[in-house]
């Protein structure tokens, strides 16, 4: 099973329309190939490595290009927990990525609907990206 954060899924669609203002069909292709990434990575989860500024092992990540998925492994399969351009240091992003781990351990529900509201209506990407994080693998 594949679930999404509130955060991740935020940082998916803050990707998207990054790209879609340059490209719509590219952003919604490589919106897609991540999410194909998650997918992949919640089929065997501690086949990626673990994510090595957190150091623990059911924190785990996977790549696609220059970007990292950073995901919790659950009894299940995985709760991705964030998504962003690898050049950054996760530290450098959020310093409360431990209590997004410890929320994402205790809770199974996801929370979509908050996550599409931020997405700019302009870019038609809000249900593209929805239906993408909601598909199954």
């Amino acid at each position: 099973m594949l679930r999404w954060t509130e955060r991740a899924a935020a940082d998916l669609f803050a990707i998207g329309e990054y790209i879609a203002a340059d490209n719509l069909a590219a952003a919604r292709s490589w919106v897609e190939r991540l999410r194909q990434q998650a997918v992949k990575a919640s089929k065997v989860p501690r086949a990626e490595r673990v994510e090595p500024e957190i150091g623990r092992e059911e924190v785990r990540e996977a790549f696609l290009g220059t970007y990292r998925i950073v995901y919790r492994v659950v009894d299940d399969g995985i709760v991705v927990l964030t998504v962003f351009e690898g050049h950054r240091l996760l530290g450098k992003l959020e310093r409360g990525l431990t209590l997004v781990v410890e929320r994402a351990a205790q809770s199974r529900a996801e929370a979509m609907p908050t996550a599409r509201n931020r997405v700019s209506a302009s870019t038609g990407l809000g249900s593209t990206l929805t239906t993408l994080l909601r598909a199954p693998g």
